[in-house]
């Protein structure tokens, strides 16, 4: 048992009662956000119970007497709340370097850090050249994977870095806005992100993957992604193709923004004036969906054109037949064949039932709007908005009106967010409401394909709660369908119970037989016929 002293003496690794006016915070702690509340807390319990663990200090250079904070700061910061005297300390000498190690190693073994802190720390540790991502994955048991990750958001902008710790935005996305420059976060925080940000401009919902193609499409440097005349860019100083010194990876790159975002514009604009001359009743529209090309959408209102906000059709890609030397056999692509005759007959439906709801007056053909092109596209009706509002000082004063009322309301979500936190998880029985929630819920995961089928594009939280039990029951069987589409089946044996068979043996287990028959015949004579090829070339080796 290690006896404590009440002395300020330097003895290596004892503990002591220090007095906490001689003791300062240090500089080296990779910790820079403490909870108020949480503190208050910690404070009350050493009040009550005393500091159980000991801090550790090291004696300051050049100030007798005086100590430095190494690791706990926390329960520093704590015992200074509750107007101690005295704090028990483990007093170790130490150089800068090791005090560096040992608080940047004490923190990232807790659970508390935030991600910035733990990038802090962790990219502190690799300056120091004594580890690389392996050993210090190793050291702390995380993966190679996980630590690269984490320094990455070293790369993040402050004010997404702010929005990462506030948990205004995931680890996810904050990983996929670290892969782009600086510049570029700029524009995306600035147009997309920052408070005041119109909300059909907000992407504060877009998951990783939607996020990486809605920045890649908006504003990549890529050449390859416009379809501009690029001409003038195969001689350009600005086009990383003529930098020798780049890889092969970073060719075809525009170094000058501005120059491509104008070429892209001013094309885009030629291409929808050019459609709205071919079919001059068609509206120019924006799609709640798709990244569209904000300049261009303004210069089309400031020239007093109708802009409709709308909600597009679902359309089918039109089918590509197989070229048969993609194939190796002819059963594959006599197959492939067979597939693609299927889904032409699919496609000529779906172009049909199109026409037929044009006919109808359900659907608006209309020159859609995208960021690097125009295109005719076809959109619900009864949901196109108009977007452009008449010039002058009245419009102005009403969409200062408008955003205010966002405002108040962004407000008052993010108050009650915060609240969440403090609920109860209880097994009590669902209420009502949980229920149309659980619901509501189950149509937000849906594609806009399923939503479309049942007629629910456009369903609001109110409309569920009028939902009956039909309508329910066709939300959670497409929820389930939908999630049987995407999800990975990690087995090869085909007649194995898992979550795609269990439900098609439920609703058309006549189906499941004939697949079943069909298939494994086919494939059982392609096994025959390559396990031949595989003992005729063993018999070789013989």
């Amino acid at each position: 048992m290690v006896k404590v002293k009440k002395q300020n003496a330097v003895v290596e690794n004892s503990f002591s009662l220090v007095g906490i006016s001689l003791i300062d915070r240090s500089e080296y702690n990779p910790r820079t956000n403490f909870n108020e509340e949480e503190l208050q807390e910690l404070s009350k319990s050493i009040k009550e119970k005393g500091v159980i663990q000991p801090i550790v200090v090291r004696p300051k250079n050049n100030c007798d007497g005086r100590y430095e904070v190494v690791c706990g700061e926390r329960r520093y910061r704590a015992a200074l709340l509750a107007q101690l005297d005295m704090i028990p300390a483990c007093i170790r000498n130490l150089s800068d370097e090791e005090a560096e190690e040992l608080a940047i190693t004490e923190n990232l073994q807790r659970r508390d850090m935030t991600p910035i802190e733990e990038a802090n720390a962790f990219a502190r540790l690799l300056n120091k050249e004594k580890y690389d991502y392996s050993s210090l994955a190793m050291r702390f048991g995380k993966s190679e994977v996980f630590v690269r990750g984490r320094v990455k958001l070293i790369q993040l902008i402050e004010p997404f870095k702010k929005m990462l710790d506030e948990e205004h935005i995931t680890i996810g996305v904050a990983t996929t806005l670290a892969n782009y420059s600086t510049e570029i976060q700029e524009i995306v925080f600035a147009e997309h992100y920052q408070e005041g940000v119109p909300s059909y401009y907000s992407w504060d919902r877009k998951r990783p993957t939607e996020l990486q193609k809605a920045i890649n499409s908006a504003y990549s440097t890529n050449l390859d992604r416009y379809s501009f005349d690029k001409k003038e860019c195969e001689t350009c100083v600005s086009n990383t193709a003529n930098f020798t010194l780049f890889d092969d990876e970073l060719c075809r790159n525009c170094m000058n923004r501005a120059c491509l975002q104008k070429k892209n514009e001013e094309y885009v604009l030629k291409i929808a004036m050019t459609l709205k001359e071919q079919y001059p009743e068609y509206p120019f529209c924006q799609s709640r969906w798709v990244q569209t090309h904000g300049g261009v959408l303004d210069k089309l209102k400031e020239d007093g054109h109708e802009v409709l906000n709308v909600d597009l059709l679902f359309e089918k890609e039109k089918p590509v037949i197989p070229v048969k030397s993609d194939f190796d056999s002819e059963d594959e692509y006599q197959e492939a064949i067979d597939d693609y005759q299927h889904e032409c007959t699919e496609y000529d439906e779906a172009i049909a039932e199109r026409e037929e709801k044009i006919k109808k007056g359900e659907l608006l053909p209309c020159i859609h709007i995208e960021h690097n092109n125009a295109c005719i596209r076809y959109a619900n009706k009864e949901n196109a908005i108009q977007t452009n509002i008449a010039d002058g000082e009245l419009a102005k004063l009403c969409q200062k009106k408008e955003r205010n009322t966002e405002i108040c309301s962004e407000k008052i979500r993010e108050e009650l967010k915060d609240y969440l936190k403090q609920v109860e998880i209880t097994d009590k029985e669902l209420s009502d409401i949980e229920v149309h929630l659980v619901y509501f819920f189950m149509l937000k995961e849906m594609s806009y394909e399923f939503a479309e089928k049942l007629e629910l594009c456009r369903v609001h939280y109110r409309d569920i709660l009028n939902f009956n039990d039909s309508q329910k029951k066709m939300i959670a069987r497409t929820y389930i369908i939908h999630h049987l589409k995407e999800m990975y089946l990690a087995t090869n044996d085909v007649m194995e119970s898992n979550p795609l068979r269990d439900f098609m043996l439920e609703h058309a287990a006549g189906a499941v037989e004939e697949i079943d028959n069909r298939l494994l015949e086919v494939y059982r004579k392609r096994n025959e016929r390559l396990e031949e090829r595989i003992l005729a070339l063993k018999e070789k080796e013989v």
